[in-house]
């Protein structure tokens, strides 16, 4: 059979090269002589790859590497079609622009990822910073605490001329109240007013004074504890035999430590500590809250009062014999100077 070549540049063989159509383009050819022949019929329809390259090129710029490197082999391989049609496909321009899209989305890779890292880092270091911040915050407003409780006690000794006891009160059954009822009325018009709605003759926890648990003053407890519960103190007294505030068994008990009987000099025994403890605010403090000396702070630091009235701050576990030591307000005892801690706010003059 003679083979015959079109003006599309296909060949092709045929028995009859006087009237046969091109199987690649449709033109049909009448005579053997080429110019006889008609214009190839033109497809003119776009290219579909070059419009998924264009799509998947914009979709790059959000997807990133996902739809960027299709977008570009979709793009090249619709170029190339394009080519080999001799102008019966359309969609150049729409390929390349996918093509450049698609580079664009995969070159944001790294950027991308960069950001990313970078705002982790970022997000992590405000994490930290509110942090610290709310730590610091905590840390003062519980040494203003202490300060508040450390001037009430200091106002109560001179309005009595005796520091208050623990228990308090005079009830006929049951434990009295807590040291921290006796100073109410030392704090303010409104804790005066709190302190009386309480039933001095009547335990802490009776029908009377239960109720009044949730109307804690909040000078009396760690903002840094993390319990929920406003009624709990993390304030606790010096508690021991020949403290400032006696047990029971100490004949100053019911009367009293006056400041006159605080031989071992006020600046070297304690008052009040902060505790990792908790009791119910007006409760007793029990020996179990000395037992839990240190505190919620992050850091580990705790703080106290002595009776000079000055709140200091410890960084270090004291040992149980110095805390002893410290307790006793006339047993003599040697302090060594870590068990005096650091005076961040002096008392008065």
């Amino acid at each position: 059979m003679p083979l015959v070549t079109c003006k599309c540049g296909h060949h092709f063989d045929t028995a009859d090269p006087k009237d046969v159509s091109c199987p690649a383009c449709g033109a049909r050819l009448k005579g053997a002589d080429p110019e006889d022949w008609p214009e190839p019929l033109q497809d003119d329809r776009g290219s579909r790859k070059a419009v998924v390259s264009l799509l998947l090129g914009g979709v790059s710029l959000v997807a990133s590497v996902f739809a960027g490197i299709p977008a570009m082999l979709v793009g090249v391989s619709a170029l190339g079609d394009i080519e080999r049609s001799e102008g019966r496909l359309r969609g150049r321009k729409t390929a390349i622009t996918g093509i450049v899209l698609g580079a664009i989305g995969t070159a944001l890779i790294p950027v991308a990822v960069i950001g990313a890292v970078a705002f982790a880092f970022a997000w992590d270091a405000r994490q930290k910073a509110n942090l610290a911040s709310e730590q610091e915050h905590d840390l003062a407003q519980c040494r203003q605490h202490l300060r508040v409780i450390s001037d009430a006690i200091d106002r109560y000794v001179k309005k009595h001329g005796r520091f208050p006891t623990d228990p308090f009160g005079s009830p006929l059954s049951g434990e009295g109240l807590s040291w921290r009822v006796a100073i109410l009325p030392e704090l303010g018009p409104d804790e005066a007013a709190l302190y009386a709605r309480f039933r001095l003759d009547e335990p802490w926890d009776s029908p009377s004074n239960r109720p009044l648990l949730s109307a804690m003053p909040e000078v009396f407890q760690c903002p840094a504890f993390p319990n929920l519960n406003r009624t709990w103190s993390t304030y606790s007294k010096a508690i021991g035999e020949g403290s400032v505030f006696p047990t029971q068994y100490e004949r100053a008990w019911k009367e009293g430590v006056r400041p006159a009987d605080v031989t071992d000099g006020p600046e070297k025994t304690l008052l009040v500590l902060e505790s990792k403890g908790a009791v119910p605010w007006t409760s007793p403090d029990t020996a179990l809250m000395l037992l839990n000396v240190g505190s919620h702070h992050a850091d580990g630091q705790y703080h106290a009062i002595f009776v000079d009235g000055s709140v200091r701050v410890f960084t270090k576990f004291l040992l149980h014999q110095i805390v002893e030591a410290l307790v006793s307000r006339a047993g003599g005892e040697s302090i060594p100077p870590e068990g005096l801690g650091q005076v961040v706010s002096p008392g008065p003059p």
